[in-house]
Order: C-alpha cells, then sequence, then structure tokens
C-alpha cells in the first residue's frame, strides 16, 4: 500500500473504524482492571487476609500489591 492510498476514502474508513475498534478494547480492559482493584479493595477491607484474596483473584500478593499502589 503506496501513502497515497491510506487518503482513499475507504482506507481512510477503515482505519478510523480500526482506530475505534482499539479503543473501545482499551476502554474495557480499563473498566476491568478498576473493577479488579475495587473488589480486591473491598475484601481486604472486609478483613479478608490476603493469602484468601491471592486464592480468590488468582493473583500473587506482589501483583496485589502492584494493582494497589
Amino acid at each position: 500500500m503506496t501513502p497515497a492510498d491510506y487518503l482513499k476514502p475507504e482506507v481512510f474508513k477503515r482505519g478510523i473504524e480500526k482506530g475505534i475498534e482499539e479503543g473501545i478494547e482499551k476502554g474495557i480492559k480499563k473498566g476491568r482492571r478498576q473493577e479488579r482493584i475495587e473488589m480486591i479493595k473491598a475484601m481486604l477491607l472486609k478483613g479478608i487476609d490476603l493469602e484468601t484474596v491471592t486464592e480468590v483473584t488468582t493473583l500473587s500478593k506482589a501483583e496485589i500489591q502492584k494493582l494497589l499502589s
């Protein structure tokens, strides 16, 4: 594909659509990550020990600490 091809309406439109799809995927991932952090915080605030939180979330202690920092 030449640089001029990127200016064709159909190619430009596909590029825009791909960008939108990628943006949506990133937003979903960010939302899931935030939800996971909230869940971990809630478990710890309820007094659930870190060992149990690691078992439930399947994350290591280091991963949990990294998420919470």
